[in-house]
């Protein structure tokens, strides 16, 4: 998606005392600061920021904002998690002792993006019920303060120091994030779910790779019509353009792997309809 720049920080910044009262009984003083972008949008984002958890009494608090991008979806923050309030806490704990699971991505939508960010929200929502790897998870989706036709979702993980290209990465990198790549493509293959904007962010010093960016995710239909078997060559065309030449045949293995691997188990299956347009992938002459 094309990228939107800020076109300025305005400088009031409105202060709010006694917003959150948080464990220790104190006080929280909440900073709200607005963006102005180049599409003519704003996003007014708050410091600490208090988030629902889905279908539960327990509230995130998130502090410490960065700006982190703007596209055709949205603008998107980057917070970190400072504590959990409300009953349940035990059950919706998400790893504040490390540093990473700290960090949340929060994207605020455009108006005229709203409906595909929510979107972006339920299929992820979808592939964490099918134990999809190599995708974000949406914690938490809530109306826009200032406008509720726009929306606000909050995704796990983040990946920092990272590049978009698995081209860009040394040999012994590059064979970690192939076999991510397969994995999240074949878990999503099971899922029935393609997307035609393949967006992948991978780490310089794990390879751990994340597909980012499901605005434009689609889950198929249960009988595949002329449009989903479209959705679906198109989806395998930008994940296999993500593959350097020199990797095809680790790739061709990992995709092998993944699939037997599918086979031996009980709760996950790709379906014949997906299994026959597979058969025919380039992917496997190759192997």
């Amino acid at each position: 998606s094309a990228v939107i720049p800020v076109l300025a920080l305005q400088r009031h910044v409105t202060m709010m005392i006694g917003v959150l009262l948080l464990h220790s009984g104190s006080i929280s003083t909440t900073i709200t600061k607005t963006y102005e972008f180049g599409n003519g949008s704003s996003v007014q984002i708050e410091n600490p920021m208090k988030v629902p958890l889905q279908e539960s009494t327990t509230f995130m608090v998130l502090n410490d904002p960065q700006f982190l991008g703007a596209g055709g979806g949205g603008a998107v923050f980057s917070y970190r998690q400072q504590q959990l309030l409300g009953e349940d806490i035990h059950n919706h704990f998400t790893g504040n002792d490390d540093e990473q699971e700290a960090m949340v991505v929060v994207k605020f939508s455009w108006l005229q993006s709203a409906e595909s960010v929510r979107n972006e929200c339920r299929v992820l929502r979808v592939m964490e019920k099918k134990h999809v790897t190599g995708v974000e998870r949406c914690l938490a989706q809530l109306e826009y303060n200032d406008d509720p036709r726009r929306t606000v979702i909050v995704m796990q993980p983040i990946v920092e120091d990272a590049v978009s290209s698995i081209g860009e990465l040394p040999p012994e990198i590059s064979r970690v994030a192939i076999s991510g790549l397969i994995k999240a493509f074949v878990g999503m293959l099971a899922a029935r779910v393609v997307t035609t904007d393949v967006q992948p962010l991978i780490s310089k010093t794990t390879g751990e790779l994340i597909l980012i960016d499901m605005t434009e995710a689609t889950i198929l239909s249960d009988k595949l019509s002329d449009i989903d078997k479209a959705l679906f060559n198109a989806f395998c065309t930008e994940i296999f353009s993500l593959i350097p030449d020199s990797l095809l045949d680790q790739a061709s293995q990992s995709f092998l792997n993944e699939l037997h691997g599918l086979e031996e188990t009980n709760d996950v299956r790709l379906d014949n309809d997906i299994c026959d347009i597979v058969r025919s992938l380039p992917i496997l002459s190759d192997a």
